[in-house]
C-alpha cells in the first residue's frame, strides 16, 4: 500500500532517518490538480442571478478583488503608486475588454453618505486576467 509506506517514510523523517521522495499521480490525479489549480485562478469570479459572472465594486471602497493578485503580479510600493498615479479602479478596467462596468444601485441616505454600487461582469476570466495584467504592467513602465 502506497498510503502505508509513504507515512512510514514519514515517520522515519520525523524521527530523523530517512529520506521522502515525491509520489507518482495517477493520470486522473493529475486531472483533479490541474483542475482545482484552474478553479483557484478563477476563485476571484462570483455569479450573480441578474449580471452573470463577474465581482462587485463601490464608488467608495473600490473593487471587492486584490487585482495584483488577479494579474499575478506581486504587490510592491512602486508598483501600487504607478498604477493608481495615472488610473482609478474604473479606468483601469475599462481598458479591458473582458470586463463591463455595470452600475446597479446608488444610495443617498445623508450628504457625505451616498456611495454608487457596480457589478463588473467578467466575459471571459482568463482573458480578463491578461489584459489586466498588461494594462498593469504597461502603466507601471510610463
Amino acid at each position: 500500500m502506497p498510503g502505508r509506506k509513504l507515512a512510514a517514510k514519514a515517520k522515519d523523517k520525523l524521527s530523523g532517518g530517512g529520506v521522502i521522495l515525491p509520489v507518482k499521480r495517477s493520470k486522473s490525479q493529475s486531472k483533479i490538480s490541474a483542475s482545482k489549480s484552474y478553479k483557484s485562478e478563477l476563485s476571484f469570479i462570483q455569479s450573480n442571478d441578474e449580471y452573470g459572472e463577474g465581482f462587485p465594486a463601490t464608488l467608495m471602497d473600490g473593487l471587492s478583488v486584490d487585482i495584483f493578485k488577479i494579474a499575478g503580479l506581486e504587490w510592491t510600493a512602486e508598483l501600487h503608486d504607478a498604477i493608481w498615479r495615472n488610473h482609478n479602479w474604473k479606468s483601469l478596467l475599462k481598458e479591458c475588454d473582458a470586463a463591463e462596468i455595470i452600475e446597479t444601485s446608488s444610495q443617498d441616505p445623508a450628504p457625505g453618505m451616498s456611495d454608487v454600487f457596480f457589478w463588473i461582469a467578467i466575459t471571459e476570466p482568463k482573458k480578463f486576467r491578461q489584459e489586466l495584467r498588461a494594462v498593469m504592467l504597461a502603466t507601471a513602465r510610463e
